[in-house]
């Protein structure tokens, strides 16, 4: 059996690779920290804790962020298991010979704006969404 201090320091490695994999995936899309919590509902300064501290994840964070980002793999997430987005292996399992001709820059420039436009749309998607039940709510009122 392992020392309960020895699962701690494994605990924490793995607490922070997942924060390391966090930041690429903050940094491929282009959001701050900031946007980065909105987007998924955080509170101020949860997130920051969570990267600078290095602190665990609660379930519930990772539900929300998975939730705000349905193309982010869970399996790179958590465990580094490539690609880190569905988007990925959707491309490469359509058109590998397309894909093959392409520079890698070009592939990951690419990527980079599918993503920014799915966060742009999600992001526009949310704001109707609540624009609509504000709507609702004026109405129901006018009744």
């Amino acid at each position: 059996m392992k020392s309960s201090k020895k699962q701690a320091v494994e605990r924490s490695k793995e607490v922070e690779a997942i924060v390391l994999r966090l930041k690429t995936f903050m940094k491929v899309t282009g959001l701050s920290q900031n946007q980065f919590s909105e987007m998924c509902g955080f509170a101020s300064g949860a997130l920051s804790k969570i990267i600078i501290e290095s602190r665990a994840f609660r379930i519930d964070k990772l539900i929300n962020i998975f939730n705000a980002f349905p193309d982010l793999n869970p399996d790179w997430l958590l465990f580094g298991t490539e690609p880190m987005l569905y988007s990925q292996i959707v491309a490469t399992n359509q058109a590998p010979e397309a894909l093959a001709k392409e520079a890698p820059e070009t592939l990951a420039h690419n990527l980079l704006e599918l993503t920014q436009h799915n966060i742009r749309l999600s992001t526009r998607i949310e704001a109707l969404n609540k624009e609509i039940a504000l709507l609702k709510s004026q109405m129901d009122a006018d009744e």
